[in-house]
């Protein structure tokens, strides 16, 4: 995979695997790079190696300290694959500790080979393979000049016959890489070409190599082309005749790609580009020539300012390396990244890449057949809980097996360590079986994967750890990961040798020609020893780096999707309608933002300024939506918003505040079912502060009308009390405003239910508190109209501050449930009698690992509640699903999701059976995702 550098100029590149600083503009399972002097270089110098990603550049499975073996960084320019970089071969990358004790027994590891010792400024070595074996490519000083070496290996890593010297490698290496051939042309007998760059007086040269499968020279070196523009990409594939080279040149801001058939050196080649607006791309051998797909650049449009991509693209070249008829398009996107991967498969070809036309980037996958034609529409098939990146795409040599595709919720990382998802695909490019492999250290590290018909293989950087035992400072070592061909875990073995028992800092070139793999390693001595390690399961019992995905148990989250992106959200609310789902969110805006006047029109054509936007959205079962339709631009987050099912032909209850005649002032408003606004009241025309509002449900009965009973907090006597009021079910006010609470004191949270002839309310009250802002939870009852019933209750006094109360119906028993902040953290449940008084004492729900509830949303059945509570853990925003069975025993529970956004968001999700609504945040934009739960 190749893409356009989008760095800044002077921005330092990471470094590549392998024994060498040189840093490469991230790039994965590529054997080109650019020469390092011991430091790194700007991103202007860097070439787009083979296989890269814009989103997840490859970074160092070894350490980052300077140690006496960073001179190897000047020594040795590596490549071979990405996932590490230089480090002290001798002492294991440590999160914190020391080296392992001189006492310690050194344990059997695994086979290895030493196959060359090279001096400083070699370049190399590159790595190529067949189903036959391998060979390593080098170009080492040496008698005053730079000359290229070979070296031939079996299917399992042994070095094989004697290694081969030869002339005419450049003093100044630019990319390289290995791969193999068919017989014919120079190549008299099947074996490999190997591709290079070198600069020159007038652009770069492309030069070619003919070895055979000993990696004993048959022709050149000799000159493919000559480019007056720099390479940025460069690969080849076998044909009938041979080979052909696949190359990119820079264009202005993008680049133009070239295909030609390697010939024997006699006339360079001129070719034409087959296109010159190419972003990100991707060529692997096809069809007796090869497949090209890339993501084109954008035409201008003043209709589409925005758009940052164009379509994703596919084009076949024959044998000669010449187009065979036109190019198709894969995907009419404008939302491709440049992370586009491409393999065969038993299938045909199947494309894919991050797409972001949506409200974020999905996983997106093609399939097309040898004459391009399109079989299966690009699709976002992969399961989801958050945004998607891919890490890569898999499949066996020759297409003789399924695709394989690797990617990361990057929002769902650990501290210190990711875990990625790895899924088979079947014929319909949908998932089959599913496996996790892990990846530790640094955030952007990517491990080198490589498919064969036994499974995937893996050079991941992991923790090494015992099975069995404590794993408080571990090392972090190069780890061997294999899954079978279902994806089941196989082996999973930290990379130690004899001659290195604490561990190989250095290793890169994850190599399977069949059923067996190995890698290249290197030591930090002058010259360096280069050896290959055969990977294999061993008897030594280690935690693994990979597993075979499993559905947890319940409550889990089973897959989430953004419904809509705004700025950061301060309430969500939902409720079922009939065929779907309508749901509700304002926006956080600072109330105290002085109140400047517009020079421009808002987007509702007034002139006074936007303050928290309040929208609905109508969701379907079948996964359709509706616009977004925005209530009010100038809506106060502090009120919040309340949302109670209507009827479908007059309108749903959304119930809102906002500022009228410089006052704020509680609003109701009906919604259809589409998401529309149908009608809209100004409920309140009082002095003082608005809040916390509420609604429920009033269903028509004998002797009472269909409606609601509308709550809220209201400082119109300068102490914030509950008010309550009955609406009609067209807006209209049955009867006045009812005052709930008496006492001095903060009243905030209201929550109300409607029990047949009678509503709950609950909220939160400090009028005793022991220390300011802490309350206690009470309780009251009233009529369908609003009337008190047997005055206000305390449900339990408590140490800490108790807050955001809810109330559910658990058949016909009243639940409440809170959060208690303070000595006791956690959740609080209980079960309430017709006195309101709690049945038994409630029942205390503290969060693993010292994680501390910020908002909760509770439903119920008959015999069983299920709740989901946000959660603050550290810097981290999570979530965490319950059950509880009334009165007051605690079924299950378990973390759901960690969040992108920050601890500090504390915005109530809102639950509805197995689908859950939350805020979430990511660089800035907030989102409302919509989930689905699996309950136990």
């Amino acid at each position: 995979m190749g893409a356009l550098p989008e760095r800044r100029e002077g921005s330092s590149a990471m470094r590549k695997t392998g024994a060498s600083g040189a840093p490469t503009f991230h790039g994965r399972r590529s054997g080109e790079t650019r020469r390092a002097a011991g430091s790194f270089q700007s991103a202007s110098t860097l070439r787009a190696p083979e296989r890269a990603s814009r989103l997840l550049r490859v970074s160092r499975l070894l350490r980052n300290r300077l140690t006496a073996a960073c001179c190897l960084a000047v020594m040795l320019t590596a490549c071979g694959g990405s996932g590490g970089a230089q480090g002290d071969a001798e002492a294991p990358r440590r999160r914190g500790g020391a080296g392992a004790d001189e006492g310690e027994t050194a344990p059997r590891g695994l086979p290895s080979h030493v196959f060359a010792q090279v001096p400083e400024g070699t370049y190399g070595p590159y790595m190529g393979s067949s189903a036959r074996g391998a060979i390593a490519l080098w170009a080492a000083p040496g008698a005053g000049k730079v000359s290229w070496h070979t070296r031939a290996f079996d299917e399992r890593g042994a070095p094989r016959g004697d290694g081969h010297q030869f002339d005419g490698a450049p003093s100044e290496l630019g990319l390289a890489v290995v791969k193999p051939a068919g017989r014919g042309g120079v190549f008299k007998t099947s074996g490999y070409a190997a591709l290079f760059t070198e600069r020159t007086a007038t652009g770069e040269r492309v030069g070619a190599i003919a070895l055979n499968e000993d990696g004993a020279l048959l022709a050149g070196p000799f000159t493919v082309t000559q480019s007056d523009a720099a390479v940025l990409w460069l690969s080849g594939a076998p044909t009938a005749r041979g080979a052909i080279a696949v190359w990119a040149a820079r264009g202005n801001g993008q680049a133009s790609l070239y295909a030609a058939e390697l010939g024997d050196g006699t006339s360079p080649a001129r070719p034409t580009p087959f296109t010159q607006r190419a972003r990100a791309w991707q060529a692997v051998p096809f069809a007796g020539g090869v497949a090209v797909a890339w993501v084109e650049a954008p035409t201008a449009s003043a209709s589409a300012p925005e758009r940052v991509s164009g379509p994703v693209m596919l084009a076949l070249i024959d044998e000669r390396g010449a187009l065979k008829g036109k190019a198709v398009t894969l995907a009419d996107t404008a939302g491709a990244e440049l992370d586009l991967d491409l393999v065969v498969t038993n299938a045909g070809l199947v494309a894919a890449w991050s797409d972001r036309s949506d409200l974020e980037a999905r996983v997106h996958l093609a399939l097309a057949d040898a004459s391009g034609k399109v079989l299966i529409a690009p699709k976002a098939a992969l399961p989801t809980a958050g945004e998607q990146a891919l890490v890569d795409l898999l499949a066996p040599p020759g297409g003789l097996g399924p695709a394989y595709v690797v990617w990361e919720t990057p929002g769902r990382a650990e501290e210190g360590a990711r875990w990625l998802d790895v899924a088979r695909l079947d014929a319909r490019l949908e998932p089959e079986k599913r496996a996790r492999l892990r990846v530790a250290g640094p955030a952007d590290t990517i491990p080198e994967l490589v498919a064969s018909q036994s499974g995937v293989a893996a050079l991941t950087l992991a923790e090494s750890c015992p099975k069995a035992g404590p794993c408080d400072d571990p090392d972090l070592l190069p780890t061997f990961v294999q899954f079978s061909a279902q994806l089941d875990l196989v082996a999973s073995e930290p990379l130690r040798t004899r001659e290195y028992p604490h561990g190989i800092n250095l290793a890169w070139g994850l190599t399977c020609p069949s059923a067996a793999c190995f890698a290249v390693a290197a030591g930090s001595d002058n010259p360096a020893p280069l050896f290959s390690v055969a990977l294999k399961k061993t008897e030594l019992e280690h935690r693994p780096a990979g597993e075979a995905w499993a559905l947890e148990s319940p409550p889990n989250l089973l897959a989430s999707r953004p419904v809509a992106s705004t700025d950061p959200l301060s309430d969500v609310a939902a409720l079922p309608t009939q065929g779907g789902h309508l749901v509700s969110w304002i926006t956080y805006f600072d109330d105290t933002t002085p109140y400047t006047r517009r020079t421009t029109p808002a987007p509702d054509g007034r002139f006074d300024p936007v303050r928290a936007v309040l929208s609905v959205r109508a969701l379907k079962t079948d996964g359709a939506a509706s616009d977004p339709s925005v209530i009010s631009y100038r809506a106060r987050a502090l009120g919040g918003i309340a949302l109670s099912p209507g009827d479908a032909s007059k309108g749903h209850l959304l119930v809102w505040t906002a500022v009228d005649a410089g006052r704020p002032q509680v609003f109701t408003t009906l919604v259809s079912s589409e998401g529309k606004k149908l009608s809209q009241q100004m409920l309140t025309r009082t002095p003082g502060d608005v809040s916390d509002v509420a609604a429920t449900r009033i269903d028509e009965a004998p002797g009472r009308t269909a409606g609601w009973l509308v709550g809220w907090v209201d400082e119109r006597s300068g102490d914030p009390e509950v008010y309550v009021a009955r609406l009609s079910s067209g807006l209209q006010r049955v009867g006045g405003d009812t005052r709930l609470t008496q006492a001095a004191g903060a009243a905030t949270d209201v929550s109300l239910l409607a029990q047949g002839e009678q509503v709950w309310a609950a909220w939160s009250d400090a009028r005793e508190a022991t220390a300011p802002g802490v309350a206690d939870i009470y309780v009251a009852r009233t009529s369908h109209t609003g009337q008190p019933s047997g005055g206000e209750r305390l449900v339990v006094s408590t140490p800490g501050h108790s807050h955001s109360p809810q109330l559910a119906l658990a058949g016909d028993a009243v639940t409440l449930t809170w959060i208690e902040e303070g000595e006791g953290a956690g959740l609080r449940f209980t079960q309430l009698g017709a006195d309101g008084a709690p049945t038994s004492s409630p029942l205390t729900i503290p969060l693993p690992d010292a994680a501390l509830p910020t908002a909760v949303s509770v439903v119920c059945s008959p015999g069983l509640c299920r709740g989901v509570a946000s959660a603050s853990r550290g810097a981290a925003s999570e979530l965490y699903g319950f059950v509880v069975r009334p009165p007051a025993a605690l079924v299950k529970l378990q973390r759901l999701s960690r969040l992108d956004g920050p601890s500090a968001q504390s915005v109530a999700p809102a639950l509805l059976g197995d689908l859950l609504w939350f805020a979430d945040q990511r660089e800035g934009r907030g989102f409302l995702r919509e989930a689905r739960i699996r309950w136990p």
